[in-house]
């Protein structure tokens, strides 16, 4: 155990009171002593008889003994009891001063705990939503630039198809367009937008579904509408 001292005045006390505990062992002598005096006179009432009036005066007066030594055992009882019943209730004050500051701590302790959890599952949840707002702005952004990519499909297409219809070459099966081509010299400053999807890789994935010979309603490819559109061919002949 630690020799540090009580520094309060209400633990000096305390302690002090303690302190004065009643020696065991002066108790027990003199519980032996009692129980002594108690063993005589029993003994002789035991062996008392009445059959005349000394007797009688012999009875009275050993009656007026127990009285006594009843009289007596109680203060002694009383005597002893009574420091302990004090020393008893000192020392539940004393723990009792010991365990608040304790409890106390203990609940200030949780208290911060349980705020910085609160505080925490605050920030969690604040940054789930921004990242959920950014992720579905960049779907919103790229679901733009694919529709605005096949816009841009599909004025090319009917570009090349007035061209196709506005100069025939006269020979059969065969006639001439122009078209615009591109070569990438610097991949990194492409723009995001024309990088992804990769047209050409869908398309070979939509031909490839076609040929399977499976429905059109059947192709699924996530962000991507897979669907029929007609195109006038046209030939001149011999």
């Amino acid at each position: 155990m630690s020799d540090e001292q009580p520094k309060s005045k209400t633990e000096m006390a305390l302690v002090s009171q303690v302190a004065e505990f009643p020696d065991a062992h002066d108790i027990g002598k003199r519980m032996l002593e009692l129980f002594s005096a108690v063993t005589t006179v029993v003994s002789k009432l035991d062996s008392y008889e009445c059959t005349n009036q000394d007797q009688a005066e012999i009875g009275t007066g050993q009656l007026a003994n127990v009285t006594q030594l009843v009289k007596e055992i109680d203060k002694e009882r009383v005597g002893f009891v009574t420091p302990f019943n004090r020393v008893v209730k000192t020392i539940n004050t004393g723990f009792k001063l010991m365990s608040e500051p304790l409890a106390q701590a203990k609940q200030r302790v949780n208290r911060e705990i349980t705020s910085w959890r609160q505080a925490e599952r605050a920030r969690i949840d604040k940054e789930n939503r921004e990242r959920e707002a950014k992720e579905k702005a960049l779907r919103d952004k790229q679901l733009a630039d694919i529709r605005a990519g096949k816009a841009a499909a599909d004025r090319l297409v009917a570009v090349e198809r007035e061209q196709e219809l506005d100069k025939p070459t006269g020979a059969q099966g065969a006639h001439e367009r122009t078209i615009w081509k591109y070569e990438i010299m610097d991949p990194d400053q492409v723009p995001r937008e024309l990088c992804q999807p990769a047209p050409t890789l869908i398309n070979a994935r939509v031909q490839q579904a076609k040929q399977s010979g499976v429905g059109i309603d059947t192709v699924l490819i996530p962000g991507i509408r897979v669907y029929e559109d007609t195109q006038i061919v046209t030939r001149t002949g011999k």
